[in-house]
């Protein structure tokens, strides 16, 4: 018999899965006629082509764990499987359908068994009944199996409870046994030492129905395992015990068994934790073992929301314990939920500048979802939550809260990802917040309202947008302060490019300041002169904080001098070359030779050299639209604009750009700001007139048309179209003069019957 065990969860180790496996295989029956498979599609997103992997082994069984965040696609899978193969039988597991079989079974058809609960002993069982039989058959035999559902004869039955396991060690170590390849395994390593929570939060289903009893593994078994991890070639480690520090005596132990087998300090390991439990000594312990990613399960700062949720809290301590740790340099992530009972927009703000004055690495706001089997989706009705019972089951309103409240807050916490998270403008929006006595969400509040004003009813991206637009809110919104603070922001802006995450500099990366940053970060809000100074930039080392929070890029940065920057820079440069200007000269008579792909090479090899150079980024921007990477090429020039703002031409390539992806209202803004900064900018006259032309504005076009011809009284093409325009205004006469302009100016282009008719 064959069973194949579906990994859904392709970035970390399916611990679940491979725990089955283990256990499994423990039974003499299954090891002689079982063959159980870990089966890890290329993209579970691909429903046609995960199936079809999947089916290539011609498995009897094929088993899924389901989780709030996989259960809508893990569904989709289960329906073509049965399409394909109806014989086939599905097994899941897993939280999102161990506490609500009934409903799972009622809905989902094409689901046969659910395993509810701990799973190991049942899923062993259930196979070796069938393998005992000889044959797959969901029948009446199976009522004896504890921790069971299943339909039969147009039935749901739901067996007994299954006794948890009372022993964890009974359970194989899949990386003591064999199934994991460590030494070959690039995924997070997911570990556990115990099992259950002794908190009981009325959102969270870590307890499950353990009661507020921990089932752990035994601290032998415990310490193996850390030994075998930590000397393998692992890079992530994610530790899933749901409040790591407790009990504490356990935790300090283990923390010394990971400082004494950690043979590299790259290793990245993430932890979950009560902070507010935490004492002097267990937090050394953690800087010690190299922890490097603490998460931290605020949910929120108020008190009256967390108790509405059955959570107790000191933030006064957590506030200490988190700055301690961020002092010893372990990244500390704030985690908050919106939507909770009780929680209502200013609470969720306060929380948000909770978080950010610790100066926490991170602060990560998540959508409430109502998790099957906790006591808050069984009171949902009772606490007037709203939500849909189904997929993400994400909130949708609350008694406190509106739908539109409820968007907002998602748009926020979208924001705080960008700008604080990001550090995409994280160090001069915290020094605008000091300067203004503003905080730091009431800005990003200010920045929302006035972002949906400038372009209505447009698809937002902030993600994509980054900090564009910064530079024109500030100034909206500084007034007259803004021109003789804008260059210590715009400096505080730059600092956070080299020092973000998402840029991945080389190996060594020098730039100027006329505002010392690490002044101004050490005294916000107090405006210095200026004082130009050279930094130093290097990534010292990658961290992935595994599930919630992506990437950490730790940066290294020192003081240096313009001489050290301008000797490495030289040797930076593509062979041959000992100037960026070289550089540039060079691609610029490879595109002139149609040679487009030398001249992105060379482009781009001079990049980390010069990040921040507006003419080598523009021209790799007009290089990458040519060969149509349009969302790049707008980034690229984006990045153009805002290193020289005082170029409006590049604003006109930027809008030529947005044109052809067919973003019209931002190419327009673009063209506007050209001439607001230039208006002898013919081709900006020209191009915002073909674009009012495509949006029907014709009396805008043809005054367009006329600017760009009064400046360049030569250009065909602006003859040509506004004669075009005016045809279609019904102004024939003034339309054949245009054409006939365009003839005289370059008949070559035109065909006889068009110079006849003109």
């Amino acid at each position: 018999m064959r069973v194949d065990l579906i990994d859904t969860t392709s970035d970390y180790i399916p611990l679940a899965l491979f725990y089955l496996k283990s256990y499994a295989e423990t039974d003499s029956l299954i090891q002689i006629n079982t063959n159980i498979n870990i089966v890890t599609p290329k993209n579970i997103y691909n429903i046609k082509d995960t199936v079809d992997e999947i089916l290539v082994g011609n498995p009897n069984i094929i088993g899924f764990s389901c989780y709030i965040w996989n259960m809508e696609n893990t569904v989709k899978i289960c329906d073509r499987i049965k399409e394909k193969k109806p014989e086939i039988t599905i097994i899941v597991g897993g939280p999102d359908v161990s506490s609500v079989p009934r409903k799972t079974l009622e809905k989902f058809s094409s689901i046969d068994v659910i395993v509810c609960g701990e799973g190991e002993e049942t899923f062993r069982e259930l196979i070796h009944y069938w393998e005992n039989i000889g044959y797959v058959e969901i029948n009446s035999h199976m009522t004896t199996i504890d921790g069971l559902a299943f339909r039969y004869n147009n039935e749901i039955i739901i067996t007994n409870k299954r006794p948890f396991i009372d022993e964890l060690d009974v359970i194989p170590s899949p990386y003591l046994n064999g199934c994991v390849d460590l030494n070959n395994e690039s995924r997070t390593i997911l570990f556990e030492t115990y099992r259950g929570c002794p908190f009981k939060c009325s959102f969270c289903y870590y307890p499950k129905d353990y009661g507020q009893l921990l089932h752990k593994f035994s601290m032998n078994r415990v310490e193996e395992n850390i030994k075998e991890i930590l000397s393998s070639n692992i890079k992530e480690i994610f530790l899933m015990d749901p409040t790591f520090n407790i009990p504490k005596k356990r935790a300090k132990e283990i923390l010394h068994l990971i400082k004494k087998y950690r043979n590299n300090k790259d290793i990245s390991v993430t932890v979950e934790l009560r902070v507010d439990l935490l004492d002097k000594e267990i937090m050394d312990l953690l800087k010690e073992a190299n922890i490097t990613v603490i998460e931290v399960g605020l949910q929120s700062s108020n008190i009256d929301v967390m108790s509405a949720v059955d959570r107790k809290q000191s933030t006064k301590l957590i506030s200490e314990n988190v700055k301690y740790m961020q002092s010893l340099g372990i990244e500390t992530v704030i985690q908050l939920i919106y939507g909770l009972p009780e929680e209502t927009t200013n609470t969720y703000l306060e929380s948000i500048d909770y978080g950010i004055s610790l100066d926490a690495s991170k602060v990560e706001p998540y959508q409430l979802q109502l998790l099957p089997g906790t006591p808050m989706y069984k009171s949902a009705d009772l606490l007037g939550l709203n939500f849909v019972d189904d997929g993400e089951r994400r909130i949708i309103s609350t008694r406190t809260m509106t739908e539109g409240e409820v968007e907002e807050a998602g748009a926020t916490a979208e924001l705080v990802q960008v700008f604080y998270n990001n550090r995409v403008c994280r160090s001069s929006l915290k020094w605008y917040s000091s300067y203004s006595g503003k905080t730091f969400t009431r800005i990003i509040e200010e920045y929302k309202e006035w972002r949906y004003d400038l372009f209505s009813n447009n698809y937002l991206n902030w993600g994509e947008e980054g900090n564009y637009y910064i530079y024109d809110y500030l100034k909206y919104h500084m007034g007259s302060d803004f021109l003789a603070l804008w260059p210590l922001l715009h400096d505080l802006n730059r600092f956070d490019y080299y020092t973000s995450h998402l840029n991945f500099i080389g190996e060594r990366v020098f730039a100027e300041f006329q505002f010392d940053p690490m002044a101004l970060l050490a005294s916000p809000g107090v405006p210095t002169d200026p004082a130009p100074v050279w930094y130093r930039f290097r990534t010292d080392q990658q961290i992935n904080s595994n599930f919630f929070n992506g990437q950490f890029l730790r940066k290294v940065y020192d003081k240096t001098d313009m001489v050290t920057a301008e000797i490495f820079n030289r040797g930076q440069l593509p062979d041959g070359f000992d100037s960026l200007e070289g550089v540039m000269a060079a691609a610029q008579t490879a595109l002139e030779q149609g040679e487009g792909i030398a001249a992105e090479g060379l482009l781009r090899n001079a990049l980390p050299t010069a990040p921040e150079n507006s003419e080598l980024l523009h021209m790799l921007g007009l290089t990458v639209a040519s060969g149509g990477l349009l969302d790049e090429a707008i980034l690229l020039l984006r990045r153009a604009v805002m290193a020289n703002r005082d170029r409006p031409f590049y604003r006109v390539t930027l809008g030529a750009v947005y044109v052809e992806a067919e973003r019209v209202l931002e190419a327009e803004r673009e063209y506007r700001i050209a001439l607001a900064l230039d208006d002898h900018l013919a081709e900006a006259h020209f191009n915002l007139a073909d674009l009012q032309s495509e949006t029907d504005r014709l009396d805008d076009a043809v005054s367009s048309y006329q600017k760009a011809l009064i400046l360049q009284p030569d250009l065909v093409e602006a003859h040509y179209n506004l004669g075009s325009v005016l045809n279609d205004l019904g102004r024939h006469n003034e339309a054949a003069e245009a054409h006939q302009r365009a003839v005289a100016l370059a008949p070559e282009l035109f065909d006889a019957d068009f110079k006849t008719q003109h």
